[in-house]
């Protein structure tokens, strides 16, 4: 029974936050872009060598 009361809580904090099926579905198209967009690139510093590496 907790599983079930912890879901439609969770449930319920979504529908607050995402009140209407068009907002659920914007949150979701925006997500995917998100997710879709590359990797930034990685700075490092080698201390012995002073040396700038990307990754």
């Amino acid at each position: 029974m907790q599983a079930q009361e912890d879901k439609y809580k969770y449930l319920r904090l979504l529908s607050e936050k995402y009140p209407t099926c068009r907002s659920v579905y914007a949150e979701l198209i925006h997500l995917n872009g998100v997710l879709s967009l590359p990797k930034p690139t990685e700075h490092f510093i080698n201390p012995s060598q002073d040396e700038l590496v990307s990754i």
